[in-house]
This record gives structure tokens, sequence and C-alpha cells, in this order.
């Protein structure tokens, strides 16, 4: 549905500022594909390349199997008619009411008033906002004009969604309720999206795959669930640690060294997908292994409609014990990750 190939952007400068370097990436038909990074990574430049509202440096960009840089503009204008775009700041004309927000962009195509009405109607009522229509947007919430915003980027029955950060101005309530809006589009409609946001929170209630994105280049491409349960770089790990909220504990995080020592026994994140959450996996590697688990944090959480649990623990025991351990937890597909080490308690 999208395919990005070699695609880079470079502002003029001096020196000059590369935003995006060599990006490969494709997005299936019916998906929800996140893209996630710090600020200044390049994510907003990344999705206003998708509809050419930046243009790339170098490589190509398809939507819909559709090459968009060999458009000429009538033939481009027609192509972004399938692609919606749902901002931060809602982008909405104050001067008109929701109807007529919804409207504009099926007034500029000269759809008849009786189709415009009986669009807008239908899309009114999948956001909720029917008994909203003749409200203006400084009469709405924060929420509400987002439901005005995506409504609007539905009026031209794109087949993807582009959404640009759209709920990092609201609340976590009304976040949760924009997200379950989005899957509803995505899963009735049928329509692709593309996500960009910041917060891991995001990723992790509604996007099947994720990227993330790391000084203009993608450091880490995996399922939602792969990436929660067995993150390869450190900035995927600082990321997953954060949404889950397993930051170690203070006490043991000043006594953390990174390499192996003498009389000190690793700090370890396990992480169990499925059905693993519910098999007494550590009493068994506990019993075999003749190791003691402290355990310093847990959770279980859902990502992806996939239970998940995460479990922060000491391994205490003799060097060999402790290494048939890790070896026993990876056999079972367990995911394993080892914090640094700690003195042996006294």
């Amino acid at each position: 549905m999208i395919e990005l190939s070699n695609v880079s952007k470079t502002y003029p400068g001096d020196p000059p500022h590369q935003a995006i370097a060599g990006i490969n990436l494709s997005v299936k038909p019916k998906e929800i594909f996140g893209i996630i990074g710090r600020s200044g990574a390049g994510k907003s430049t990344l999705v206003r390349m998708v509809n050419l509202l930046e243009l790339p440096t170098t490589g190509t960009i398809s939507v819909n199997g559709v090459n968009l840089l060999t458009l000429n503009e009538q033939q481009l204008r027609q192509q972004r008619h399938q692609i919606g775009m749902i901002f931060q700041h809602f982008n909405l004309l104050s001067s008109r009411t929701v109807f007529d927000n919804v409207a504009f962009p099926l007034e500029i195509v000269g759809k008849s008033k009786v189709e415009i009405e009986q669009k807008v109607t239908s899309l009114l009522e999948l956001v909720g906002l029917s008994d909203r229509q003749h409200y203006y947007p400084h009469q709405l919430s924060g929420g509400q004009k987002q439901r005005v915003a995506i409504a609007r980027a539905l009026a031209s029955d794109p087949k993807v969604l582009l959404s640009d950060e759209a709920t990092s101005s609201l609340d976590p309530e009304t976040t949760v309720s924009i997200l379950q809006l989005l899957k509803r589009i995505n899963r009735e409609l049928g329509v692709t999206i593309l996500l960009i946001t910041h917060e891991m929170e995001v990723i992790k209630q509604i996007c099947n795959r994720v990227a993330i994105l790391d000084k203009g280049g993608i450091v880490e491409l995996k399922s939602t669930v792969d990436l929660f349960s067995k993150p390869e770089t450190e900035v995927a790990k600082r990321l997953t640690r954060s949404a889950l909220h397993i930051e170690l504990p203070s006490h043991i995080e000043s006594k953390l060294a990174k390499a192996a020592q003498p009389n000190h026994v690793p700090v370890v994140r396990l992480t169990f997908v499925g059905e693993q959450v519910e098999q007494p996996i550590l009493s068994a590697v506990s019993e075999q292994c003749g190791v003691k688990i402290n355990i310093l944090r847990a959770t279980l959480e859902r990502v992806q409609d996939t239970p998940l649990g995460v479990t922060v623990c000491e391994l205490m025991g003799v060097e060999t014990q402790i290494a048939q351990a890790l070896a026993l937890l990876q056999q079972k597909q367990i995911g394993v990750e080892v914090y640094g080490y700690v003195p042996v308690a006294a």
C-alpha cells in the first residue's frame, strides 16, 4: 500500500542537514503501522513525504501502486484524494461549523448538496458527533475537534490515513477514545493507517507493526508484540521500559555494574508472551537449575490484544547455575535482557 525506497531528505544549509537518510519501508494494506522516535528524529518529515507535502531528495514513494514522483500536478491532486491526513493541532476552519468543515473537501471536488449531506451525516455519525454538526470549533473540546478532523480526512474515501502526532495534545482518556476510533475506522472501512508518534503507549495500543526512527534512519522494525518482547537496540529497550513502567528500583540501579565481576549476580528483564504468562516457567527454571530468583518488578500488559508479562529479577546462584538458567529461558523462547550485575547480598 505504501512503499518507500531509498528515501532521503536533505535541507540546504552550511552544513546541509540530512533529516531522513536512505529509508526503505513497506506498509501493508489495511495495516496500522507506527513510526516512533524522539523529537528531531525525522518523523514528521517522513510522513509529509508520503503525500509529497515534502519532496524527497532521493528515492521513490509509491502509494496504492502509484509512484507519486512521476505524476504531474493534476494527477498528484487526484492521488491525494486517496490519502487523508490528520494533525496534532486539528487545522479546522474556525469560521465554519462542524458540518461545513467536514463538507469542505467535498465542495472543492464539486459534489452535489445531496451527496455532501449524505456523506457528512454518515461521517459525523461514525465519529460520534451527529449532535454537534452546527457547533463551531471554539465550542468543542480537543477530542471533539480531532474527531471532526478525522471525519474531514475520511470525506474523500481515502485508502490511506496519515496521522501526524494526532493525540499529542490530548489528555490520556481522550487519547484512548481517539485510538479506539482509529481502530474502528481501520477495521470497518479497511483504511491503511500510518501513525507518527513519540508516545510508546500509543504504539502499544493500536499498531500492528512499528519502526523506530533515530537520527533520520530506521534502527528497528518489527511487529509491536516482538518489539516489546524482544527489543534489540538500546533505543528500543529504553522506549519499551518506559511504556511498561519497569524501570529499576533506584537502590538497585545505583549499584549496577555493566560487566560481570566476582561476587555479583545478574539483573535481568524476562518477557513472557501469550500462553507463556500462565505457565510456571520461573519455578521450573529455579528447580531445574538450582538458582534463586528475586523478583524486583513485574507487570502484566496487553499489546495488540496479546498478553505480555515482564519480570525484572536477580538470578542468584553459582556462575554455572546462572548460565544454565539463562540458556534454559532462551530455549523456552523467553525474552531475556541482562541489565547488568549487582553485588551479592551479604
